[in-house]
């Protein structure tokens, strides 16, 4: 039995198979995580593997994928806030990390996570696109309410430039801004200069 971890990113995956005494039998970057590339990788191996992946971001995505991958006898999702030696590791990358992984796997010492079927997954992810899509809807609707408030809409509008005639040649100098922002007015003074009327 062959154990391979997998560093698992948006763009790409890092995988590292080790055999059963701990050595290192490949090593692979796959990019844009095609299946077709995660089945090339495992069908180059001799042996069935077991494979162990971080619950992140996209789990289910990968998890799935790799359940009906020919070559990969098992997929263990891992916690990764228990797995300590990657988070504490004075090396790290992509490929150390995927290698800590599968050791893991091979000592039987991954922190591993429940899995719920993929009715369930997809039952809890309808769920929770409907609460956000209330939280959504209960900020717009506040947004909208509070809009109609002076004290939260930025307004330039409250005599934005007095003028006054300059005391020797009479034109126009502008005397002060005055801004509300947030419901408190700010005096901007500003340098004379000569406006033309």
């Amino acid at each position: 039995m062959n154990y391979t971890g997998i560093d698992y990113h948006k763009r790409y995956s890092v995988a590292c198979t080790l055999d059963a005494q701990g050595r290192q039998l490949k090593q692979a970057r796959i990019d844009h995580n095609a299946p077709e590339a995660f089945a090339a990788y495992f069908a180059a191996l001799s042996e069935p593997s077991e494979t162990v992946i971080e619950a992140c971001w996209n789990w289910a995505t990968l998890y799935d994928l790799l359940e009906e991958t020919p070559g990969v006898a098992k997929v263990v999702l891992s916690n990764p806030a228990k797995n300590r030696i990657i988070a504490d590791a004075q090396i790290k990358n992509d490929k150390v990390d995927a290698k800590a992984l599968a050791t893991l796997l091979r000592g039987n010492f991954v922190s591993t996570v429940h899995v719920p079927g993929k009715e369930v997954r997809q039952k809890k992810n309808t769920v929770r696109q409907r609460l956000w899509l209330a939280r959504v809807r209960t900020m717009v609707r506040n947004k909208r309410s509070n809009g109609v408030r002076p004290s939260n809409v930025i307004f330039l509008y409250h005599r934005l430039i007095t003028f006054r005639p300059h005391r020797r040649t009479g034109s126009a100098v502008p005397l002060r801004l005055s801004i509300i922002h947030s419901g408190s007015e700010k005096s901007i003074r500003t340098k004379s200069k000569r406006i033309q009327p």
